[in-house]
């Protein structure tokens, strides 16, 4: 049906572009693409046609999905179908078409008058044979030219459509063939995921198993599912030996085996040589080489398609896969694509297949080889040992028999043989012409097949044994070819790989030979061992592991009191040396430590369980070497019974204990009772002095040196061979060596000198030394040295506690004296002589009490006497300074006894003026803070009859009668209130700065005007300034610049200075002024207070800012006010200053930096002071 505004010829493109785009919409909302492809479609027959058919084609123009619209029967379009003509068909009514554009051409398409006979005739059953008067054809191409669908529009007319029409229509065709292609794209696509899935199931397959033809049969499988054939061959071509093994082949899915092929130049030959895939579309012997030389089908029916692929690994080929097929072309780009991968696939699961089977082989082989290791090792007899070899080696190679041939004086002698060689045992055969000769000369394997094409080798052994086939191995040993090993006959060929095993077998067998051998020739050895053994003068003992007897010669069993040695295997060296009580305690002792190479080593502990023979065995293990000791036995023969007691006399054994190589140890021991009676008690002597010995040689060198010795120089063993000089201080090596060389000539000396130790520590020593003699003549010196040093020391310390004791207590800062019964002075320390003020040579020989204040004279003495009572006492006196100042002193006084009386006393004297001092200034302090809180109290309740006063002041004031009134006596009346109003407020004032002067401010700095802080602290002084008669002076510098200060402390500073010259005003008689000026001099502000008082005298001027100092009566001052203020000037980066003012009186200057406060801080007392009035 037609669109409703195309109804006639005079169509215009507006109309054509809506339908256009209600087409093209339709078919972007559309699900799936036949809905797509319809709605499409129907916008093409809404621009004037009736009916329309799309037909969607693959590349052969072969149709793959029909969309059919304006049918009003529905079986006429299920019919369309069998109707409609077929793909070639269309490709030849396209090239007509293009042939005849010029005449049927219209825009993209054809219109077609049906009414033409030639039209008639070729495109008149374009839609079933059902009548049309005209129809457009149109092929839907893409950007690639390709046609991807034709639509036919069947006209309503016989006139051809308007041009807009046609445009309208080219549009949703080129809308058409990209549906068309992204159809077929999706389709690709699917159709890909699918095929990599069946690649991905098929090489899951392939590696589920590790048989190499379960693997071949399992690709076979997945090549059927995967490429459509008639035949399938998998072979393995050996390209070495030029043959080709089939695995499997398969014709019509059924198997059909075929025997080893020579390596011909068909297509597996091909692929073999090459590693290239080879495709054949028309498998023709006459038009093709490689189906010429067909190696592939053979009887496997008419081919002609062939497609054969590699089974690579890396670069080795595997083997070759390969499909034909009866029809041509049959196999495309995607199946080779595909049977390459399966290819690749296979290959991978091939090789680790072998891989598998041969670590398989590998294994069996090697539990074969550790079954022959473990019998060669049941036994050391060689004939035992071949033929269990051979028999192995049989079983493990399947052949029919295997020889041993061992060379002997140029001979090759049969050992050993098994099966069908048994009976060549004993035979000699000459190493020059036989099979096992040759393989020894070239010294490799030697594998035979087909040994008659070597008759004149085995030519002696032919009525003996027959051999077909053989492998011979060289018996090789670190010391050279000794034989070789051969196998004989079997069914299958031998080969490089049997050839290894049998070089496997050959290396235990070698191996087997030289231990048998090496064990006759031990056995030869052991029986010349024990003769000699036997003939040993001392006793020797072979212990296992537990320290048990396994073996010993006859001197052992005389020194052990057995009858023969074999009563001694299994028992206990211990046991037998010396015998053991109830408790198990071993009857010896160590008498001399443990010896390693002559030299000693540790020496083993000696507490009743060790050491013994079983713990000198252990340090000959621990060491890896021999170690040496002496045991002492009880009484009686070597192993009586009983306990070992230090007062026991028994022998002593000189043992000596080495590491067995075979595990255990080698003890040899002898009686030394005798020779060691002598040197023990010598030695005992020796070792036990507290002096130190040393005996050294002619040329000076020490030979011999006691323990004591070894303790003093600190060297130990490196003393020995040292030279008595290089053994002290430099300055005494001459005289060491001059009194040694005295004491060669026989003359005894005696001397002192300083020992040096490694360590740089000292000694003082003192040494006697005199000749030694051996055989009549002198050999060296001995010399006995005794350690003084802790004498020397000694002395040393008391001189030096003495020196010490002199200087703590002249450093002391207390005064330190001494007095004897009498009370008299005998020692001063410097501190006493400060405090005084009397040298020490005054002090000396007065009675303590001439330094004391007068009035406390008689305490002292008092002091004195219960102090040489024996009382220790504690006071405080008074004493007098350098000054004559009277001082108080805490006083300590201790007796002094010596040989238990009490002969003098010890002094102490502390100045503790400061102290008391600090006390009175505590408790004015804490006055004062009292007084504080007492004018806070009075000040707050001062406000309230204040606030009452100024309240019925102002409503006096503001009384309307009291305005009213005339007279004298109302003007009086009105100053009178107006006089007690300014007053209150006046108070109000007073009250007000009392408080807040009297409040605790943090430290805290703000914009200050220096002015009103002055102002603020006077008004808290003005009335007691009146009182007195003072006048008061202002000189205010009123153009001041604020600066950054902590404003309640500069009116504490100023409050303070007010104060100290209203104090000094009080006590002057003549003109009472006080005087306050501020002024700026550049970036300083000062604010001097100036009075006209007595002033100050300059010694006082140098000392007014001490603190505590003060030139007030005892009891007005403190001494802190101005050194606080000098010190609050100060932490302002100021300085407070005195001088004498003009015409006399004190003058303070407070001089501060001019610091610039911040923009936005708010000024302290910013009031100007003008406002306030001036104070007279």
């Amino acid at each position: 049906m037609t669109h409703p505004e195309i109804a006639d010829a005079g169509i215009d493109a507006g109309t054509v572009l809506r339908v256009v785009a209600d087409a093209t919409g339709a078919a972007a909302a559309a699900d799936g693409p036949d809905a797509r492809l319809r709605a499409l479609l129907a916008g093409m027959r809404a621009l004037g046609f009736g009916r329309a058919v799309l037909e969607v084609r693959d590349g052969a123009m072969e149709r793959t999905l029909l969309v059919a619209e304006g049918f009003e029967d529905e079986a006429a379009v299920r019919a369309l179908p069998e109707t409609l003509v077929a793909g070639r068909v269309w490709r030849r009514w396209l090239r007509l078409l293009e042939r005849r554009r010029a005449q049927v051409g219209l825009g993209a398409g054809y219109w077609l008058d049906l009414r033409d006979p030639w039209a008639r005739d070729e495109f008149g059953a374009a839609f079933g044979g059902a009548a049309a008067a005209g129809v457009y054809v149109l092929a839907a191409r893409g950007a690639d030219g390709v046609c991807h669908a034709t639509v036919l529009l069947e006209g309503a007319t016989g006139a051809p459509p308007a041009e807009p029409v046609v445009q309208g229509i080219a549009l949703l065709a080129s809308h058409l063939a990209h549906e068309c292609v992204r159809t077929d794209l999706a389709a690709l696509a699917a159709q890909r995921a699918e095929r990599l899935q069946r690649l991905y199931d098929a090489g899951g397959a392939l590696t589920r198993s590790l048989d190499a033809q379960e693997v071949v049969r399992e690709l076979a499988r997945q090549v059927a599912r995967l490429v459509p054939h008639d035949g399938l061959v998998v072979a393995h071509p050996d390209l070495e030996r030029g043959i080709v093994r089939t695995a499997i082949r398969q014709i019509q899915g059924i198997q059909r085996p075929r025997a080893d092929q020579p390596l011909g130049a068909g297509p597996i030959g091909e692929v073999a040589r090459t590693g290239v895939t080879v495709r054949v579309d028309d498998y023709d012997a006459a038009r093709s080489p490689l189906a010429a030389a067909d190696d592939l089908v053979g009887d496997g029916g008419p081919a002609r398609s062939v497609l054969a692929v590699p089974m690579r690994v890396g670069t080795q080929l595997v083997g070759v896969l390969a499909v034909h097929a009866a029809a041509p072309r049959a196999f495309g780009p995607e199946h080779e694509e595909l049977l390459r991968t399966l290819a690749a696939q296979a290959g991978t699961a091939i090789a680790n297949a072998r891989l598998f089977a041969e670590s398989e082989a590998e294994r069996r082989q090697s539990e074969a080889l550790v079954a022959v290791a473990r019998a060669v090792g049941a036994s050391l007899r060689l004939g035992e040992v071949l033929r269990l070899v051979l028999r192995h080696t049989v079983g493990l190679l399947h052949t029919e028999g295997a020889c041993i041939a061992l060379k002997r004086d140029g001979w090759l002698h049969v050992v050993a043989g098994v099966g069908c060689v048994e009976l060549l045992a004993g035979v000699h055969l000459p190493i020059e012409g036989s099979l096992l000769g040759r393989a020894m000369e070239e010294g490799a394997p030697l594998v035979l097949n087909e040994v008659s094409r070597h008759a004149q080798s085995v030519a002696a052994l032919e009525s003996v044994a027959p051999i077909q086939k053989t492998v011979v191995v060289p018996l090789r040993t670190a010391h050279g070819v000794i034989g070789a090993i051969a196998v004989v006959n079997r069914a299958a060929d031998f080969g490089a790989e049997d050839a290894r095993v049998l070089e496997r077998l050959a290396e235990q067998v070698a191996v087997a030979i030289v231990n048998a051998r090496l064990f006759e020739e031990a056995e030869a050895s052991t029986r010349e061992w024990q003769v000699s053994f036997d003939a040993i003068a001392a006793g020797m003992a072979v212990l296992d592991e537990d320290g048990r007897i396994v073996r010993c010669n006859a001197r052992a069993a005389e020194l052990l009191g057995a009858a023969s040695p074999w009563a001694l295997y299994g028992a206990s060296l211990d046991a037998r040396l010396a015998g053991r009580d109830e408790t198990g305690r071993l009857g010896h002792a160590m008498v001399a430590p443990v010896v390693r190479d002559g030299e000693d080593d540790e020496e083993l502990p000696a507490d009743g369980t060790a050491p013994s023979a079983s713990a000198l065995v252990r340090a000959a293990l621990r060491q890896g070497a021999p170690a040496r000791a002496l045991l002492r036995a009880a009484d009686g023969a070597a192993g009586e019974r009983g306990p070992l007691t230090p007062d026991v006399p028994g022998r002593v054994f000189d043992l000596v204990a080495a590491p067995h190589p075979g595990g255990g140890a080698v003890v040899t021991f002898d009686d030394v009772t005798g020779q060691l009676a002598l040197a023990e008690r010598y030695r005992s002597v020796v070792e036990t002095t507290g002096d130190a010995i040393v005996i050294s040689d002619r040329d000076g060198r020490i030979t011999f040196a006691n323990p004591a010795a070894l303790a003093l120089f600190g060297r130990g063993e490196a003393l020995l061979g040292a030279h008595a000089s290089e053994l002290v201080r430099a300055d005494d090596a001459e005289e060491v060596v001059q009194r040694s060389a005295l004491g060669r000539e026989g003359q005894p000396q005696r001397y002192e000198v300083v020992v040096v130790r490694p360590d740089g520590a000292e000694r003082v020593v003192q040494v006697s030394n005199a000749p030694l003699r051996e055989v009549g003549a002198t050999s060296g010196v001995v010399a006995s040295l005794r350690d003084v040093t802790e004498e020397r020391r000694a002395q040393e310390d008391v001189l030096a506690s003495e020196a010490r004791y002199s200087r703590l207590v002249e450093s002391a800062s207390d005064a330190i004296f001494t007095i004897d019964s009498l009370g008299r002075l005998t020692s001063v320390n410097r501190a006493m002589e400060l405090a005084t003020g009397h040298p020490r040579a005054t002090l000396i020989g007065q009675h303590c009490s001439a330094v004391a204040d007068p009035r406390d004279r008689e305490a002292v003495v008092a002091i004195v006497e219960a102090t040489l009572r024996g009382e220790r006492v504690r006071r405080e006196l008074r004493y007098r300074d350098r000054q004559g100042r009277a001082r108080v002193a805490s006083v300590i006084t201790s007796p002094v006894v010596e040989h238990g009386v009490v002969d003098g006393a010890l002094g102490v004297v502390r100045d503790v003026t400061g102290e008391r001092r600090l006390a009175e200034q505590l408790l004015q302090r804490e006055k004062l803070a009292a007084m504080g809180q007492l004018v806070s109290g009075v000040a707050h309740e001062l406000n309230n009859p204040l606030a009452g006063v100024l309240a019925f002041s102002e409503l006096l004031l503001a009384e309307p009668a009291l305005d009213a009134a005339s007279g004298p006596e109302a003007r009086e009346l009105r100053e009178l209130t107006d006089t007690i109003h300014r007053e209150a407020r006046r108070a109000a004032r007073i009250v007000g700065k009392l408080l807040a002067f009297a409040r605790q401010h943090p430290p805290q700095r703000a914009a200050t005007d220096l002015n009103r802080v002055v102002l603020d602290a006077l008004d808290l002084r003005r009335y007691a300034l009146r009182a007195q008669q003072v006048d008061i002076v202002l000189e205010l510098d009123y153009e001041l610049p604020a600066t950054l200060a902590d404003g309640p402390q500069l009116q504490q500073v100023f409050l303070n200075l007010i104060t100290n010259a209203e104090h000094a005003l009080v006590r002057h008689a003549g003109e009472r002024r006080l005087t306050v000026r501020t002024r700026r001099d550049e970036q300083r502000l000062f604010v001097v207070v100036a009075d006209s008082g007595p002033g100050l005298t300059p010694e006082d001027r140098q000392r007014i800012f001490e603190p505590f100092f003060t030139t007030k009566p005892v009891g007005e001052g403190t001494g802190l006010g101005l050194a606080v203020s000098s010190g609050i000037v100060r932490e302002h980066g100021g300085r407070l200053s005195v001088d004498v003012a003009p015409g006399g009186g004190a003058a303070f200057t407070v001089e501060l930096p001019c610091v610039e406060p911040p923009d936005d801080a708010f000024v302290v007392g910013a009031e100007s002071a003008a406002s306030q009035g001036s104070i007279g």
